[in-house]
Order: C-alpha cells, then structure tokens, then sequence
C-alpha cells in the first residue's frame, strides 16, 4: 500500500506497516533497505511444504521449520535450485550470514520462531484440514 499512496502522491500514514518501492525503481534506495527480501510459504497444502527462505536473487536460505531442514542455494550457478549446498564447507560463512538474516527477520515478528537468538521449529501440528469439509453442494 505505501508504494500505491506514493505513486498517486498522497502521504503514507505513520499508521501504515512498510515503505514505498517506488525510490527503488528509480534507482534512489538509501542504505536503510535490505539486501535481500524475506518471504514465506504457508502450510496451505502440507505441513511440509511450510517455509520461511532470505535471497538476494543470487543465493537462497530456505528454512522448512515443521520438519527443521534448512537449504541453501547459489541461484547463479543453480537457478533450478537442484543442490542444496547447507552442508557445503566452502559456502558456511555465507550460510551463516543469511541464517543472521531469518533469525532478524523471525525475531522482529516476535512468532515464537526464534529463542535465544537460534531458530525454533513448531510443535507439529495435526493434519490440515479443508474449511469445506463440512460444506455440501444445495442444487
């Protein structure tokens, strides 16, 4: 929304979470943005497919937290993302780097992800359920 206000120039209301990406587009950004973005994925299908990833666009750390397995990909020499390198030693200072970033990320929600400054799975939850289960067609 603050990009949407800012772009028909109308003032953005304190009371609205985030900020405009139009000074990105025109190349304007200052230091106080990122260098990558934060994004997640529900548990909308499978408890599995939950999951929380950091990427700049060339590397990738991607966290499925209900079964705590972590991944990392170099999206320039695998953009498939077809090998996971977490375990790689060549590339474990740049996995630590972007695990500071989810942990910031997780940390800042205050969602219970995060303790003692380390990554928390959930507790496993029970199966997903359809909110139509219970609905019938009335033809």
């Amino acid at each position: 929304m603050p990009t949407i206000l800012d772009i028909a120039d109308l003032e953005i209301p304190k009371t609205v979470d985030g900020k405009s990406v139009l000074p990105l587009l025109h190349r304007e950004a200052d230091e106080s943005w990122r260098n990558y973005i934060h994004g997640e994925h529900c548990a909308c299908y499978s408890q599995e497919q939950e999951m929380q990833y950091v990427t700049n666009g060339k590397r990738k750390l991607v966290w499925l937290p209900r079964i705590d397995e972590m991944q990392f990909f170099d999206l320039d020499a695998d953009p498939g993302e077809c090998h996971n390198l977490i375990d790689d030693p060549s590339y474990q200072g740049e996995v630590s780097e972007w695990q500071r970033y989810l942990i910031a990320e997780l940390e800042a929600r205050d969602c219970g992800w995060v303790e003692d400054g380390k990554l928390i799975s959930p507790p496993p939850a029970g199966p997903l359920v359809s909110p139509y289960k219970n609905v019938r067609y009335q033809g």
